[in-house]
């Protein structure tokens, strides 16, 4: 959703199913190689570039959810990938940041997978196992399509949760409901920041692309 990446489905790697995250800089994968990166890929990889290893089968289906969410705050500077270069939080570091207009803001995003056998996960960038699992056909039948939607709270209340549809080749549709900010780990950023993120990025100045509209 930030344009950072794109995800690649049916990929394997030493034998092993996965999605492959590609890098936009370059349009960059990650191979094998020792260590991890703080982005879940190997140390070293490109910026965005990752590897999700966790299903028997293959991934057939790849959704980003376009609401982006705010992330624990680190020190360094950000590169382009909206990985940062350390990590720590609560250091006047990270605050300085803040006043900076060069600086993007800490951010995470998500990603849906579903395999042939109906299994679908949720991945977040900040993190480097899936932070939800859920199998959602009882025949084990492959998933088709993957969507995500916002259901914003009242105003002046909660914010709200997100919503994952999947669709199954025999015709179910399965529905998942996300509390925010507890089942997904942060809170969608607001739109002065979203807008600072992509006028940083690419020059684009009032982002509303991909029906995404943080107000």
């Amino acid at each position: 959703p930030d344009g950072t990446h794109v995800c690649g489905t049916n990929a394997t790697l030493r034998g092993k199913n996965i999605a492959a995250m590609i890098s936009r800089d370059g349009w960059a994968a990650s191979g094998p190689a020792p260590g991890r990166g703080e982005d879940g890929g190997p140390a070293g990889a490109p910026p965005g570039a990752a590897n999700l290893v966790g299903h028997r089968q293959p991934v057939v289906a790849s959704r980003h959810c376009p609401v982006l969410l705010t992330a624990p705050r680190r020190l360094g500077r950000r590169t382009r990938s909206g990985s940062a270069t350390s990590s720590t939080s609560g250091d006047s570091s990270a605050e300085q940041a803040d006043g900076d207009p060069d600086s993007l803001p800490e951010y995470a995003t998500l990603v849906a997978l579903g395999d042939k056998q109906g299994l679908v996960t949720v991945w977040s960038t900040r993190r480097t196992s899936p932070i939800f699992k859920l199998q959602c056909s009882e025949s084990r039948c492959t998933v088709t399509d993957i969507a995500w939607a916002r259901v914003r709270g009242p105003p002046g209340g909660d914010d709200g949760s997100l919503v994952m549809i999947v669709s199954l080749l025999d015709g179910y549709v399965v529905a998942v409901r996300f509390d925010v900010p507890g089942e997904v780990q942060g809170t969608p950023l607001g739109g002065d920041e979203v807008d600072r993120i992509f006028e940083r990025r690419y020059g684009i100045d009032g982002f509303t692309g991909y029906g995404y509209s943080p107000a």
